[in-house]
């Protein structure tokens, strides 16, 4: 199962930001391994 979550941040002039997460199971079978990615725009590229 794959999750997609949006944070929002303030940098430290008071911008807003935000980040984009991604995790998903690095295996078909068990769920003992996980991948974390992480994306600063947008998931762009």
């Amino acid at each position: 199962m794959a999750n997609i979550h949006r944070h929002y941040y303030s940098d430290k002039e008071g911008h807003q930001k935000s980040v984009l997460l991604f995790s998903n199971l690095n295996s078909k079978y068990t769920s003992h391994k996980q991948t974390i990615k992480v994306s600063f725009d947008d998931g762009l590229i």
